[in-house]
């Protein structure tokens, strides 16, 4: 792993991991990469991208968000009119327990770790409203690891002769 200002590269056999679209693999902190270079070290013969969530997700983050932050965030706010996690159900009351203690704690990790403010929403309310609420309460770009996208910065690679 090689440490610069933009993150923690992951390393394989002393060269450098690279993304599908040729960028390298970072991560902006030590623990991360030091899981993504465990899922790497865990691969014996062949290496399977399956077995590999962690680099999947990266790459996705590395390759496909870093360079359109703006429309990503965009993406995430018309889904999030529509996401269980944030539009509960009225009953019965087996099964609003049941969203509470499962996705609450979800729900406060993005508030305290990101800044996230969301504006949970029940029953009938349309998710053309519950747009217009969660835009006035929060930013579309918070809802971007923005730390990660942030350090994840870099050009692709020439390509190779």
């Amino acid at each position: 792993m090689d440490e610069d200002e933009g993150g923690f590269a992951i390393r394989l056999d002393g060269r450098a991991v690279r993304t599908p679209a040729r960028r390298l693999l970072k991560a902006p902190t030590r623990a991360l990469a030091q899981a993504l270079g465990a899922e790497w070290n865990a691969q014996e013969e062949l290496i399977d991208p399956l077995n590999m969530p962690l680099t999947r997700l990266a790459n996705a983050i590395i390759d496909g968000v870093v360079d359109a932050p703006a429309a990503v965030a965009a993406e995430i706010e018309r889904y999030l009119g529509s996401d269980l996690v944030l539009y509960r159900a009225e009953g019965p009351q087996g099964l609003v327990a049941r969203q509470a203690q499962i996705w609450d704690p979800l729900v406060d990790w993005a508030g305290e770790t990101l800044g996230a403010r969301f504006v949970l929403a029940q029953g009938s309310l349309s998710s053309r409203s519950q747009r217009r609420r969660w835009r006035r309460r929060a930013p579309p770009s918070r809802a971007i690891p923005g730390g990660w996208v942030r350090s994840m910065r870099s050009r692709p690679s020439p390509a190779r002769p």
